[in-house]
């Protein structure tokens, strides 16, 4: 379980004070990684992130953002398996693999399909999960920090389009994708004001939005200024005047992202992958403490030698701490190259390099 202190000065960080040291977190550890730190030391009925105390940030509440459909089964042989889910897609799934479903088909593909489900994505009970007060009173308990966590927007309307068609219709028909912006931004609020009714009371509002790859953005900056950009405005100047930063997750290549995120006020940026160009300390250098960089440490570095990862974590938090606007974490996950003994001396050396005061 993470510590009252590490809580704090993550807070700290995300409301652009200078906490003593940097906070330490860690979100996703792989099924395989779990397996071989039990075989190293870890109890076989402890969580990582909770024994070593990274478990900084949980998903506390995650509402549902999809269109409600029944899922279903619609063909399986021994091989793959095909699931109509949620958002009326059906997937292709490959059984025993980890490679991420194929979308083959679409309930929404028009604005007369959108049209025709825009009327099921209302702000509404039962769209917040039922175990939410329990999850959520164990998170505080935990001294995590509490999310309010979901796609954002742009992310949510693509699962609902898939991502060829969503950029197609970006360019031929903006009316629509700026229709679907809207309405997910009205139901990101509702469902937020259905939980402040109960009585929850969040720490960081938290998207989800994978809008980058390996090169940059998937579609360009000019066109994310134009069309996302004042929808992410509107949700983070109603969650600051909640006391909730907003912070990103978005994997591949950000640096194209970061001068949009900071123009909408976005605080905090995760997991800044290192293998595809992104670099903590050319980003600080850059931005100053205008984001909050969360992550960054190269898991091929933590996979190699001692020598590896002590120049990984004291160049990268030496670089990245400055004003306290870092909070150390891997550049994704924790898979299972990561040996227990490396992940824990990377912890010592945060904890060693990460002092700021």
């Amino acid at each position: 379980m993470t510590t009252a202190v590490n809580r704090e000065r993550i807070l700290a960080s995300l409301h652009g004070e200078i906490p003593d040291a940097i906070g330490i977190a860690e979100m996703v550890f792989w099924p395989d990684t779990v397996e071989r730190w039990q075989r190293e030391g870890l109890p076989a009925d402890r969580d990582p992130g909770t024994y070593l105390g990274v478990d900084a940030f949980r998903r506390s509440v995650v509402p549902d953002l999809t269109l409600q459909f029944e899922p279903r089964v619609v063909y399986e042989d021994d091989n793959v398996i095909h699931r109509f889910n949620t958002n009326g897609v059906t997937l292709m799934e490959k059984k025993g693999s980890y490679t991420p479903p194929v979308q083959l088909d679409f309930t929404v593909k028009d604005m007369e399909d959108w049209l025709d489900v825009r009327p099921r994505l209302k702000p509404s009970e039962n769209r917040i999960p039922l175990d939410f007060r329990e999850k959520y009173e164990a998170d505080k308990t935990a001294n995590s920090v509490l999310l309010y966590k979901n796609p954002d927007p742009c992310w949510a309307a693509f699962g609902i389009l898939g991502y060829e068609r969503a950029l197609i219709k970006m360019a031929e028909n903006p009316v629509l994708m700026q229709d679907m912006f809207a309405t997910f931004t009205d139901l990101i609020i509702g469902l937020y004001e259905i939980l402040e009714e109960k009585g929850l009371k969040f720490d960081v509002n938290w998207f989800n939005s994978d809008i980058c790859y390996g090169r940059g953005m998937i579609f360009s900056p000019q066109m994310y200024e134009q069309m996302v950009l004042p929808h992410i405005r509107r949700l983070v100047s109603y969650f600051e005047a909640q006391d909730m930063p907003t912070v990103f997750h978005t994997c591949g290549d950000v640096r194209q992202l970061i001068p949009l995120y900071i123009r909408a006020g976005v605080r905090g940026l995760h997991p800044l992958e290192a293998r595809v160009g992104n670099d903590v300390r050319e980003l600080r250098r850059l931005y100053g403490d205008q984001m909050v960089f969360i992550g960054n440490i190269n898991v091929d570095k933590l996979s190699g030698t001692k020598a590896d990862i002590e120049h990984e974590v004291r160049s990268k938090v030496t670089a990245a701490k400055a004003n306290g606007a870092y909070v150390f974490h891997s550049d994704h996950s924790i898979p299972p190259t990561v040996s227990l003994e490396n992940y824990r001396y990377a912890l010592r050396l945060a904890q060693e390099y990460g002092r700021i005061h």
